[in-house]
């Protein structure tokens, strides 16, 4: 039992949940029809999102920098990506 509670840390957690969604993430895009236009507008859509909430964020709280870090995850996992970005920056800040 202390092995188990050892093993499940928060970081740990957040790895678990990053897979699951990449999992679920790559399996949806592969039942699609039409993969590469929906690679492309997932891709598209995750990017967009970004810039918005990098110029627009302001008015509601999630100003994210324009790093290569946070333009690959908007752009590999778009919408669902930027929410994860939305709810690890609440978790850091309410810490």
């Amino acid at each position: 039992m202390d092995e188990l509670k050892r093993m499940c840390t928060p970081q740990m957690t957040l790895y678990l949940i990053i897979a699951v969604w990449l999992l679920w993430a790559a399996i949806t895009y592969l039942r699609q029809k039409h993969r590469l236009l929906s690679l492309l507008l997932g891709a598209g859509s995750g990017v967009v999102g970004l810039l918005l909430c990098h110029y627009y964020g302001d008015a509601f709280g999630f100003q994210p920098p324009l790093t290569a870090c946070t333009l690959l995850v908007g752009g590999v996992g778009g919408i669902p990506a930027l929410l994860l970005l939305y709810g690890l920056q609440f978790l850091m800040v309410t810490k």
